[in-house]
């Protein structure tokens, strides 16, 4: 018999001045035979931690940016960083290529 595994780790974090992050990862492993369940939930585990590591200093890391400038000013710093983000989706599904059109 097999079994999904799912784990998700989040935390929200007071940032000041009104602002928050709430750096989350989710992830699932399919199909674990059940006598191996425990070990692979260790497993999981330890890649769920590591990456929400990456994921919360990332957040930090663009909170600090965000409230170090103008809403416009970061506005156009994301818009900036859009062409990039595209192509990194790109390589996981075929996206239109007005997805993100701002007209």
């Amino acid at each position: 018999m097999k079994t999904d595994i799912t784990i998700t780790k989040d935390l929200t974090i007071n940032c000041g001045r009104y602002s928050s992050i709430k750096p989350a990862v989710t992830m699932t492993i399919k199909d674990v035979d059940l006598d191996k369940t425990h070990t692979m939930t260790e497993k999981l585990m330890e890649v769920v931690n590591a990456t929400w590591i990456i994921q919360a200093s990332l957040d930090i890391r663009e909170i600090r940016e965000a409230l170090s400038v103008s809403a416009t000013e970061y506005n156009e710093a994301l818009i900036d960083r859009l062409e990039g983000a595209k192509e990194v989706l790109k390589q996981f599904t075929k996206l239109p290529d007005d997805l993100f059109s701002m007209e």
